[in-house]
């Protein structure tokens, strides 16, 4: 039984050594394990807490713009409201300047048709008195010009003794 013993003995030897190796391999295996998940625990917290302060920054970032743009915008407002009172008003004042011309105009229309119609007439006046002065004149003439035709009607008719004796 010796070389049966001897090999046993060898055999638990070598089973002991395995364990005991693979216990230290497992053993190395978890603390490389842990230190491994240490070092990746860590990185993470770093990346988070970076993650957390890029995001707070752009959080702060994006309220700021936020803040600027509805105030900008506000401001906008408000001044296209003051530029439509203030383009009101001048409509309104521009309306009213136009009205007033209009009515000036109106008036001195009225007030230049007034002298016209006065001229006219003045004029209408004026020219019956000098159609009236001139007939009176074309009556005279024409009254001459009848004495004259009926003397000389009379005269042709006369006897030829009393005309006047034709000079060449």
């Amino acid at each position: 039984m010796g070389k049966i013993k001897t090999d046993m003995e060898k055999l638990v030897k070598g089973v002991r050594s395995s364990a005991a190796a693979r216990h230290m391999g497992v053993r190395h295996v978890h603390k490389a394990s842990r230190v491994l998940l240490a070092d990746y625990e860590k990185e993470r917290s770093k990346r988070a807490r970076k993650i957390r302060v890029e995001a707070a920054t752009l959080g702060t970032k994006l309220e700021r713009q936020t803040s600027d743009r509805v105030k900008a915008a506000r401001e906008m407002m408000a001044e296209l409201g003051q530029a439509s009172a203030e383009r009101s008003a001048a409509v309104r004042e521009a309306h009213s300047r136009m009205s007033g011309h209009l009515q000036d105009l109106r008036a001195e229309r009225g007030r230049m048709a007034g002298q016209m119609r006065e001229s006219v007439q003045a004029e209408i006046g004026g020219i019956r008195t000098a159609v009236d002065t001139l007939r009176a004149s074309v009556r005279t003439m024409m009254g001459g010009i009848g004495e004259d035709v009926a003397a000389a009607t009379r005269l042709w008719r006369s006897k030829p003794s009393r005309m006047p004796a034709r000079t060449k």
